[in-house]
C-alpha cells in the first residue's frame, strides 16, 4: 500500500476459522492485521489470543522515510501508528510479545525472542571444524554482512562507521551481500571508502545465508540498529560465527545469552567499533557452539519460551483475561467507532482505495451486531 507502505489484509480473517477448535490463537503482527478490522472481536472467539510483535512501525515512519502519494508530515504518521497500534494491541490481545524493547511500550507486554532458526543453519554450524564437501571459501575478506540492499537495513550504518574509522582498519576487507534498489549507490559509496583507505567493502549480490559461499565467514559485522531482532545475527551465530553488535536494545538477547560469540561496540563510538572488529578477526574461524546455546537457537527453544511469555500473570478482580478489562473493551469500542466515523472512511479511502471489500464486510458485521441486539 503506497500510503503507509505496508501490507495490510483487505477482508475479514475472522469469517474463515469456521468450527475448528478455538482455545488459542496467535495473531503475527496483530496491528497489520487489526488495523482496519472490523468483524469480530478475536477475544470473543477464542480463549487466549497472543499478538507476536516483530516490528517497531512507529518508529519504522521515520527510520525508512515514507513514500507517499499524500503529502502527510511524518510526525503526524508516527503519532496516528502509535495510537493505532497501541488501541488495537488492547483491543485484540490478551498478551503483546514484543521481540526487543525496540518496540513501542504496549499494553500487557512481554519481551522475549521467540524465534528459532531453521535446521540448515544448525547443521552449517555443527559442521564447523571439519571440511564438507562442496563447500567453498569466503568470496575475499574474512568478514561479511548480509542484508537486503537498502540503506535502512544496516548498510547506512556499516559505511558510516568504515568511514569514520579511516585508516584504524586499512587493510581489512568486509564482503557484503545484498540486493534492492540502493545497490548501486552501496556500491559507490563502498569504493570511496577503499579511495579514502579506509576499510574496503566489496559488494555481491545477495545470496540465501545458508548459500556455501557464506560458511568460510568467521565474523558477521552488523552495526545495525533500525532491527528489532536480526534473523541475520541469529543465523550467523548457529553457523558458529562470531558477531561484531552495537550494543543496543535490539541486541540484548545476544548480549544475555552470547556474550562470548558477540563483540558489541558502543553506538558512535569509532574506537569501540575498532576493537571490537579487530577482536572478532583475531578469534580465528568459525567454531560449533556448545551444545546449550545451540539447542537455544532452535524452534523447540523458542516455542517453550513462547508458552512461558504468553502466560498471564497479572489479574484483578473477577477478570479472567486482560483482553475482559474495561480498558481493552474501551479501546475496541474506539477503535470501532473510528472506522465507522466519517474520518475513518476518508482515511480507509484513501490509504487502501475504492476497490477493496472493507465496506462490505463492515456493513455485514454492523448488521449482524443488530440483529444481535433485537434477539
Amino acid at each position: 500500500m503506497s500510503t503507509f507502505q505496508c501490507i495490510f489484509p483487505i477482508g475479514d480473517c475472522s469469517l474463515s476459522i469456521g468450527d475448528s477448535p478455538r482455545d488459542v490463537l496467535i495473531l503475527e503482527e496483530p496491528e497489520h492485521l487489526c488495523w482496519y478490522h472490523c468483524g469480530q472481536r478475536w477475544p470473543s472467539l477464542f480463549k487466549h489470543v497472543i499478538g507476536i510483535i516483530h516490528t517497531n512501525y512507529a518508529d519504522y515512519v521515520v527510520q525508512m522515510g515514507y513514500k507517499s502519494e499524500i503529502a502527510i508530515p511524518g510526525g503526524m504518521k508516527e503519532a496516528s501508528v502509535f495510537t493505532i497500534t497501541t488501541l488495537v494491541c488492547s483491543a485484540y490481545c490478551d498478551i503483546n510479545v514484543k521481540l526487543s524493547d525496540t518496540i513501542m511500550p504496549l499494553p500487557n507486554a512481554v519481551t522475549c525472542n521467540v524465534h528459532g532458526v531453521r535446521g540448515a543453519f544448525l547443521d552449517i554450524g555443527d559442521r564447523q571444524g571439519t571440511v564438507a564437501d562442496g563447500e567453498k571459501p569466503a568470496a575475499n575478506g574474512t568478514a561479511y554482512y548480509l542484508g537486503k540492499a537498502l540503506f535502512g537495513k544496516g548498510w547506512a550504518e556499516l559505511l558510516g562507521i568504515l568511514k569514520d574509522a579511516g585508516e584504524k582498519l586499512s587493510g581489512i576487507l568486509i564482503d557484503g551481500f545484498g540486493s534492492g534498489t540502493d545497490y548501486e549507490s552501496i556500491v559507490t559509496r563502498s569504493e570511496a571508502l577503499r579511495d579514502a583507505g579506509a576499510a574496503s567493502l566489496v559488494m555481491h549480490p545477495g545470496v540465501n545465508h545458508a548459500d556455501s559461499v557464506t560458511h568460510g565467514y568467521g565474523v558477521l559485522v552488523n552495526p545495525s540498529t533500525t532491527d528489532v531482532l536480526c534473523t541475520v545475527t541469529v543465523e550467523a551465530l548457529a553457523m558458529g560465527k562470531r558477531c561484531v553488535l552495537a550494543r543496543h536494545p535490539s541486541n540484548h538477547f545476544f548480549e544475555d545469552h552470547f556474550a562470548e560469540r558477540c563483540h558489541f561496540f558502543r553506538v558512535g563510538d569509532t574506537d569501540s567499533f575498532v576493537t571490537a572488529l579487530r577482536g572478532a578477526l583475531a578469534a580465528g574461524p568459525p567454531q560449533a557452539l556448545p551444545r546449550d546455546l545451540r539447542d537455544s537457537l532452535t524452534w523447540e527453544a523458542a516455542t517453550e519460551r513462547l508458552c512461558d511469555a504468553s502466560q498471564v500473570r497479572v489479574l484483578s478482580g473477577r477478570i479472567q483475561r486482560p483482553s475482559e478489562s474495561a480498558a481493552a473493551r474501551l479501546a475496541y469500542r474506539s477503535h470501532y467507532d473510528f472506522l465507522d466515523s466519517g474520518v475513518g472512511w476518508a482515511v480507509k479511502d484513501v490509504s487502501l482505495g475504492n476497490e477493496t471489500p472493507w465496506g462490505q464486510y463492515f456493513e455485514k458485521w454492523q448488521l449482524s451486531q443488530k440483529e444481535g441486539a433485537l434477539t
